[in-house]
């Protein structure tokens, strides 16, 4: 490491998009490779990340994959639920800025990061690209080691911040969609309907949902393992719906302010 030009930049104040930003701009090189604190780099990994922009010039963004690092039962069946099959992502996967390469000239084009943005930051980033018609490239072998969260709190903590930059940049409303109208549906009927039956129907149907959607990618399925799974599979789903809602609220009144100016 002593023998490498690191340049230590110490920005008290800022968030993540905005020291992303700040990083690249104190860059001397056209080829960033972004990674995040507390992750673990594979030994390989900038050398994979960049292979691509010697191989084919033309190339704008490089993809590159994350896989968990765990040191719990716990944070190994969340693992499971959380983390992208690094066999199955393909070419228009939208990179975490964990494990990222891409041209100055690129970042410059799409006005680098949003700074307002808290979470969410780098798929903002990515669609940006995308709309510039930016080309990417997929490295399935620059390999980020990221940390699974600890406990219930910090997964559902963890979703609830995507969710809520997703809201605030209004990204994916459709993929939001059925989770609130579903929790919507489910507090409308709570109040009018409290016969058993029902309840074990929606019950099962909850079961059956978080089944085919989280609990069959749970690796060495066990009693225990799935518990987990299902816990964890309600974290997630909370985290994302509450967190939505939220951003969205915040980005209406956003609207209505800049409305109020104009």
């Amino acid at each position: 490491m002593n023998k490498l030009p690191i340049k230590l930049l110490q920005c008290p104040g800022t968030n993540i998009a905005r020291g992303r930003n700040i990083a690249v701009a104190h860059a001397s090189h056209d080829v960033i490779a972004g990674t995040d604190g507390g992750c673990k780099l594979d030994k390989d990994w900038l050398n994979n990340i960049t292979k691509p922009f010697l191989a084919q010039p033309e190339t704008d963004v490089v993809s590159g994959a994350y896989l968990p690092w765990h040191t719990t039962v716990f944070e190994e069946v969340a693992s499971c639920l959380i983390f992208p099959d690094v066999k199955r992502i393909s070419v228009n996967f939208l990179p975490s800025s964990r494990s990222i390469a891409y041209k100055k000239s690129a970042w410059e084009r799409v006005n680098g990061y949003p700074e307002w943005l808290e979470t969410a930051e780098d798929t903002y980033f990515d669609l940006k690209c995308k709309d510039a018609g930016l080309r990417f490239a997929l490295v399935r072998n620059a390999i980020v080691y990221w940390r699974v969260r600890r406990n219930l709190h910090g997964v559902a903590k963890q979703f609830y911040r995507y969710a809520e930059g997703d809201g605030l940049a209004f990204l994916f409303p459709r993929r939001y969609l059925p989770r609130c109208m579903a929790a919507m549906l489910f507090f409308l009927f709570s109040f009018f309907y409290s016969h058993l039956y029902f309840w074990l129907f929606l019950l099962s149907s909850v079961a059956a949902v978080t089944w085919f959607k989280h609990l069959q990618k749970v690796v060495h399925p066990s009693v225990k393992r799935l518990g987990i799974a299902f816990e964890v599979a309600l974290a997630i789903e909370v985290g994302l719906f509450s967190g939505f809602i939220s951003g969205i609220l915040q980005h209406a009144r956003n609207r209505i302010r800049r409305s109020r100016h104009n």
